[in-house]
């Protein structure tokens, strides 16, 4: 019988070891759990590759989930087996779902403003550099003091997986509330520097320096209410907003302003996206606002671009059809 607490210490002790990321932890750590409970808590020893395949086609058959999610059980699942449990596993009980591809919904001009407008305080400042850069909501939520360059307009974006920075915009009316919450940044560090285990925020090994975790620059610009104790450090750090932070407010909304598209936090990228191109922004220059690492990810908002402009009439709407 697999110990549950024992067995996701072991997952996250390794996550950590490879400086992942914590919400690769979570995912992770939730997939597995899900993977023994399925098989009644067995060991590992004694689930077969067959039995990984069955968890597999479980989802994608009977639970139907998507094929992003399969994709991330299944790198769940491989992680434990040949990085925690150090068991090679063959790759024809792993291979990957491929996602449909669909073009991805987009808002209106008027329906972002109806959403921002009902949105306050942070939550609406995260909204709007969510739209107003193009960003992710995982990049909003990670960004730190430093990134914000109020002088060159531009807001630094770290890709810490794949060791790259892109640089979007920063819009200009957001410059006074940014002000602000650098601010109110700023008295948080204040009062975690009087606490006597606080250790800074969490950075990569190279990094992890008291100089540079407890400098100002590096704090986040949308710090959580109070750190955190770090059971990997044994010290106090400080994380940034939890994502459903902004999700509830954004999804309620979305409901009190009557928009029935399913729609979610990265719709506001996605409407970023196809807005700047109406505006003329040249594919090449999005590519670049948006960080993607091929142009073919960002082509894909040019067939919105396409569908957006037909003008096209219905024979009813002609003059003189009921002349």
């Amino acid at each position: 019988m697999v110990e549950k607490a024992n067995l996701l210490e072991q997952v996250s002790w390794k996550i950590h070891a490879k400086h992942l990321a914590y919400q690769t932890e979570k995912i992770y750590s939730d997939w597995i759990y899900r993977f023994i409970t399925f098989h009644e808590h067995k060991h590992l020893s004694e689930i077969r590759e067959e039995e990984i395949k069955e968890f597999l086609s479980f989802l994608a058959d009977d639970r139907q989930v998507s094929a992003s999610a399969q994709n991330q059980a299944r790198r769940a699942i491989t992680f434990l087996y040949r990085e925690v449990w150090q068991v090679p596993i063959t790759d024809s009980c792993l291979s990957y779902a491929r996602p449909r591809k669909r073009l991805p919904v987009v808002l209106s001009r008027e329906d972002v403003r109806l959403l921002l407008s009902l949105l306050e305080g942070e939550t609406w400042l995260m909204a709007s550099l969510l739209y107003g850069g193009g960003l992710q909501l995982m990049e909003c939520l990670s960004l730190r003091i430093k990134d914000i360059n109020f002088t060159a307009h531009e807001i630094s974006v770290y890709h810490h997986s794949q060791l790259r920075v892109h640089k979007t915009l920063l819009p200009l009316t957001l410059n006074k509330p940014l002000q602000i919450q650098v601010e109110k940044a700023r008295i948080r560090w204040e009062e975690n520097l009087l606490l006597p285990s606080f250790a800074g925020v969490s950075l990569s090994e190279d990094l992890c320096q008291p100089k540079v975790t407890k400098a100002l620059s590096w704090q986040y610009l949308f710090p959580s209410r109070k750190p955190q104790w770090d059971i990997h450090s044994d010290t106090l750090v400080q994380p940034h907003r939890e994502e459903s932070y902004l999700q509830k407010a954004f999804k309620k909304a979305v409901r009190n302003a009557g928009i029935c598209l399913p729609v979610s936090c990265h719709t506001l990228r996605h409407s970023f996206a196809l807005h700047m191109l109406e505006e003329g922004c040249p594919v090449k220059m999005l590519q670049s606002l948006l960080g993607h690492a091929s142009i073919r990810t960002t082509m894909m908002y040019t067939r919105l671009l396409h569908q957006s402009n037909i003008a096209i009439k219905s024979p009813l709407d002609v003059p003189h059809f009921l002349s």
